[in-house]
């Protein structure tokens, strides 16, 4: 903006902020984007609900989110994302697999939307591994935390009972371990992304012997490497350290306060690419 904006027109940004641990966040913020402040295009982290409210309720161009084939088929206008998508998932579960990770009492949940993905791409590789869930669930989306975490405890009770040793988590990372808590039964997590427990573990109150042996599929830790990368990274980095901002890899953050990489590394890759596309 200070150097005149893009085509002669400035960038006004508005912010919702989300906390990842209040299910009806995601919605409110949308709302708050999409209908109460019209937005040209909503850009950053993206949690759950919160893209397809919206790319397809309410029709709001979005960069941002994990994208997967049944998420990426309710757009109804232009999405884009840097973030990891489906190749991500079946690559990590394929290398799970290769490495002998996947218990054969494994049981699967998975988000209600996700049966076309489990029963087209994930079921056949396990199959191929030589392993047949002894259970598969899924769950509707609620903006009830209470009663998201209720469904995940029955549902946990039927794993339980059914067998597993091993959950198989879908798009419920963040929130699924909250119902096995409330159960006296400790199976081995696997998580969809890292992003997923590491959103679980951040969860204050939660309870973290769960994530004891626990496994999950990522590319690399970029949060940590993130001072090496290059342009246009780099010069966001030195316009943020120069603001104020402090930087400090994730596993340097003192317990409890703000991990403010995790926001300026979303900020600076989103922005950059912003910028390219309204160029």
């Amino acid at each position: 903006n200070a150097n005149g904006g893009i085509h002669g027109r400035k960038i006004v940004p508005t912010f919702a902020a989300v906390d990842p641990s209040a299910t009806d966040a995601p919605t409110a913020a949308c709302t708050k984007l999409a209908e109460d402040e019209q937005v040209f295009i909503a850009v950053g982290f993206l949690f759950e609900d919160a893209g397809p409210c919206l790319f397809d309720t309410n029709e709001t161009l979005v960069l941002g989110g994990g994208q997967t084939e049944a998420l990426l088929a309710q757009a109804k206008v232009g999405w884009w994302t840097l973030e990891a998508g489906d190749d991500l998932l079946l690559t990590g579960i394929q290398t799970m697999l290769d490495q002998g990770q996947i218990s054969q009492n494994l049981a699967v949940v998975a988000t209600s939307g996700e049966e076309q993905t489990y029963e087209t791409k994930i079921k056949p590789m396990l199959a191929a591994a030589g392993i047949t869930p002894v259970s598969v669930a899924y769950t509707d989306p609620t903006f009830d935390v209470n009663q998201t975490y209720a469904d995940s405890q029955t549902i946990a009770e039927r794993f339980k009972s059914d067998g597993a040793d091993q959950v198989l988590m879908l798009s419920v990372g963040g929130t699924f371990p909250g119902g096995i808590a409330r159960t006296d039964w400790r199976p081995t997590l696997v998580f969809d992304f890292l992003a997923s427990a590491q959103l679980y573990a951040d969860g204050a109150g939660n309870d973290l012997s769960l994530l004891e042996g626990a496994i999950a599929a990522g590319a690399f830790n970029p949060e940590n490497d993130y001072g090496t990368l290059a342009s246009p990274t780099t010069e966001c980095v030195e316009n943020q350290t120069a603001a104020g901002l402090e930087l400090t890899p994730r596993k340097d953050v003192p317990e409890g306060e703000s991990i403010q990489v995790a926001s300026s590394m979303i900020a600076c890759r989103y922005v950059a690419l912003l910028v390219a596309g309204l160029e």
